[in-house]
């Protein structure tokens, strides 16, 4: 696999990484950092705007080192919290006001198939590449690089808690509809992709 270094982590992003890290390491953030190569981050945080900064290489070393020095379930625990902020600075910013306005006007019938493939195009674009599937149950999106799990590889369930919650309030926000994403295969218990169900 070849990865594209133009995908970088926009600012306000990092510095929610960051900051969610340094919340649940307190005295071990900076050997995060260390591990990770990233002590320029150490005394000045990024900025709160848009600007790229570090490669999905980079992020996932950031996620690697942070599992190291903290394990599983602290990892977990930050995921989660970091998760939960994500939705809103996606939406605000011009990737998500995007995703917003090619929802407008879509039928209710297929605001959901429509916002899910939406979902993987977006993140194809921003991030990694996603795929968009279906069955009679569910609609899924599937993630063969995830940058989460690229460096942690004998988690005891899925990790990706924060993805679960981002996609599940991504699909909400672009339909109106009261539902959840569920991880149901990671990468980082072994599976060969992260895949995450969202019910009809």
């Amino acid at each position: 696999m070849t990865t594209d270094l133009s995908k970088r982590v926009p600012a306000v992003v990092l510095r929610m990484i960051l900051s969610g890290i340094e919340e649940v390491t307190g005295s071990q953030y900076a050997r995060v950092l260390s591990q990770a190569g990233l002590m320029r981050y150490a005394d000045e945080p990024p900025p709160e705007d848009q600007s790229p900064t570090i490669t999905e290489p980079e992020l996932s070393a950031l996620y690697g080192a942070t599992y190291d020095v903290i394990g599983e379930s602290l990892t977990r625990l930050f995921l989660t919290r970091y998760g939960q902020k994500l939705p809103e600075a996606m939406l605000a910013g011009p990737a998500g006001q995007e995703m917003l306005a090619r929802m407008a006007g879509v039928p209710e019938a297929e605001r959901l198939g429509t916002a899910i493939r939406l979902i993987a195009e977006t993140g194809t674009k921003l991030w990694t590449p996603m795929r968009a599937t279906e069955d009679d149950q569910a609609y899924y999106l599937e993630i063969e690089n995830c940058a989460i799990c690229a460096r942690i590889h004998n988690a005891r369930s899925p990790i990706c808690a924060n993805s679960e919650f981002f996609y599940g309030a991504l699909a909400r926000a672009l339909t109106g509809f009261r539902l959840t994403a569920l991880e149901i295969e990671c990468a980082a218990v072994g599976a060969p992709k992260c895949k995450y169900r969202i019910r009809k």
